[in-house]
């Protein structure tokens, strides 16, 4: 056939198939979550998603003495929290955001202290203006302004130029999210390759009038007291009735094979250019390597099915 023509079913091939994940590809036995074999046929509370979201919320129930169960249809961080870019960068204006990134730079330093360093850092970015392109709310109106072509290396004349944000850090989002389900357990249990097909609205049982929800899941069906849904791409199918306002998006992010030489590499951890869905982003790992990311803009058409491309 001609190039175009394969092109096309390649690329449909592609969007099917998971792609390998540049994070969890390094994971070693350490980072191993013990998991069930299968689901219990009842649980107070089931988290779907065992991604930074589920993770996190399993570690708090675990704070407050409050047993759950979370189920993924992968793994543990086998989804898109396993894909990102793996940029922490806070609204300068968002106190949430503020306090969210010192909470999780405070759990590294406690559950993973040894090796603290190797997981996160904090050198910074730099957000970049294109030619006649507008300050983005990303960058603070305090941020000091930096030239692209000497912090950067960058052409000239594709930038009108950047400013530098002492905010951004780079992390390991894998390694995180191990450890968030690490130090959850044993008050949280979970199961692996357990996919989710359908969640029953709640039913009050006639003994106690208390409610409880039927999962149905690949490996069984649980019944629960509520149900915590704790995935992005997966929502429209879990809840249809949120489908109408609610459309999942591929974000691509790609890991260059080979180190930048160090002569060549930054001073800071990342960049930042555009905004919202069509921002590009550069994050330079520890080893030199770069994840470069964004351009939500180009996913998929509003009411295209996303094959389950949640990576």
């Amino acid at each position: 056939s001609s190039w175009p023509e394969a092109e096309g079913s390649l690329a449909i091939v592609a969007s099917m198939l998971p792609a390998p994940s540049a994070w969890t590809a390094e994971l070693t036995e350490v980072d191993h979550v013990p998991c069930l074999d299968a689901p219990p046929p009842y649980t107070e509370t089931l988290i779907i998603g065992a991604g930074m979201t589920g993770t996190a919320l399993a570690y708090e129930l675990s704070i407050q003495k409050q047993p759950c169960l979370v189920v993924d249809a992968r793994e543990v961080c086998g989804g898109a929290s396993g894909r990102n870019g793996g940029m922490l960068w806070p609204d300068a204006d968002c106190c949430f955001e503020a306090r969210t990134t010192e909470r999780l730079w405070s759990f590294i330093q406690k559950h993973m202290a040894g090796e603290a360093s190797a997981y996160w850092e904090s050198n910074g970015g730099v957000v970049l203006i294109e030619p006649g392109g507008e300050r983005p709310p990303k960058s603070g109106t305090t941020d000091p302004e930096c030239d692209p072509v000497s912090t950067l290396g960058a052409a000239t004349g594709f930038f009108e130029c950047g400013y530098l944000d002492n905010r951004l850090c780079s992390f390991w989002p894998a390694k995180v999210v191990r450890a968030l389900a690490q130090a959850s357990q044993p008050l949280a249990s979970y199961v692996a390759h357990c996919r989710v097909d359908r969640i029953e609205p709640a039913q009050a049982t006639s003994a106690n009038l208390q409610t409880h929800q039927r999962v149905h899941t690949s490996q069984g069906t649980i019944t629960c007291s509520r149900v915590i849904v704790a995935t992005n791409a997966w929502i429209p199918q879990l809840l249809p009735e949120l489908r109408p306002h609610l459309r999942a998006v591929t974000n691509t992010v790609l890991c260059s094979a080979s180190p930048v030489p160090a002569h060549l590499r930054w001073p800071i951890s990342g960049v930042s250019c555009g905004s919202g869905a069509s921002e590009v982003y550069i994050n330079q790992r520890r080893d030199g390597r770069l994840l470069i990311g964004g351009l939500r803009v180009l996913s998929t058409s509003e009411g295209t099915a996303d094959r389950g491309a949640d990576d």
